[in-house]
């Protein structure tokens, strides 16, 4: 058997622990279960995710999938992919042999968790969906749970891209 677990408000909340989070982790282990960790969290590159577990008593080098990383399942090798989102899906975008572009045509936008996102990146993507570029979203989760409350996820800028192209999102 084998579980996967979520990491905002499972694992963590923020940057605090939920309590008896990484103990629960080892029990299962030591049970001999797998366990891996996937998150909808595109933000941040999976070394990142990885280190912050370690930091809250959870080795988890290889063991950790983003929704980042499913979204650039999507995406064939030597595809230019405009991301609105940070260097979690830049990093998925080229691993699996895309090219992120900042300026010019796309093939792809890919949006995600954004807290630069602003109206020139909303006009950007929009304009580059609008001119044919598939529209993959890593989620489309209205808030994001932190520390400091409830905040807008990416689903929320993901609306604003979809609603100024027209187009739905994959």
């Amino acid at each position: 058997m084998g579980w996967v677990l979520d990491l905002d408000g499972v694992i963590w909340l923020g940057d605090t622990p939920i309590p008896g989070a990484s103990e629960a982790v080892a029990r299962l282990r030591a049970a001999g279960e797998d366990v891996v960790f996937c998150t909808n969290n595109s933000s941040e590159p999976i070394t990142s995710v990885e280190a912050k577990l370690a930091r809250h008593g959870i080795p988890a080098v290889g063991d950790v999938i983003t929704s980042a990383v499913a979204g650039a399942s999507l995406i064939n090798p030597g595809e230019t992919v405009r991301v609105c989102g940070g260097p979690g899906i830049a990093e998925a975008v080229t691993s699996v042999g895309a090219v992120v572009v900042r300026d010019g045509p796309a093939d792809v936008v890919m949006v995600g968790y954004d807290r630069g996102f602003n109206y020139e990146r909303l006009r950007v993507a929009a304009s580059a969906v609008r001119a044919g570029a598939r529209l993959i979203a890593t989620n489309d989760d209205a808030t994001y749970p932190t520390a400091e409350g409830i905040l807008p996820g990416g689903g929320s800028l993901l609306a604003a891209v979809e609603t100024a192209s027209g187009v739905r999102s994959v």
